[in-house]
């Protein structure tokens, strides 16, 4: 591809339109040592000087792309970062709800304040029947 005959090769593609009111504008020329690249307009005349941008392509490497419209980038990134905050919030999520049922087992698993004082009650028991039954037997 050339400057002179990108035009003609971009007829060839999907995106070219017969419609008399639009024209296609060779852009820009990016050259680049691996590849040139080929900014063509799709426009239409308003008036004598008033343009109207309706789509822009490029070629690169022989093929033809469309650029996408400023709303559909913004949509798109718009949606990327939805995607990416509810990911971080539902890991938020779950890792409080670990943390809720880890304390919840541990407070399960700790002594209660009867259980801290029955080992004490218990042997209290039992010394006072033992005592008791000693003295029975000491007189």
């Amino acid at each position: 591809l050339r400057e002179d005959n990108v035009l003609e090769y971009f007829s060839r593609s999907p995106f070219w339109s017969q419609d008399e009111t639009v024209e296609f504008v060779l852009a820009k020329v990016i050259a680049h040592p691996s590849a040139q690249t080929y900014v063509i307009r799709k426009q239409r005349r308003r008036s004598g000087r008033s343009l109207e941008v309706i789509a822009v392509f490029y070629i690169m490497q022989g093929i033809v792309y469309q650029c996408p419209s400023v709303h559909e980038l913004v949509k798109c990134r718009i949606e990327r970062c939805a995607f990416f905050l509810n990911r971080g919030l539902d890991e938020l999520q779950q890792t409080c709800r670990m943390n809720e049922n880890a304390k919840k087992e541990k407070e399960a698993s700790l002594p209660t304040h009867f259980d801290q004082d029955r080992p004490d009650l218990v042997l209290q028991a039992m010394i006072g029947h033992f005592a008791t039954a000693e003295d029975e037997n000491d007189q």
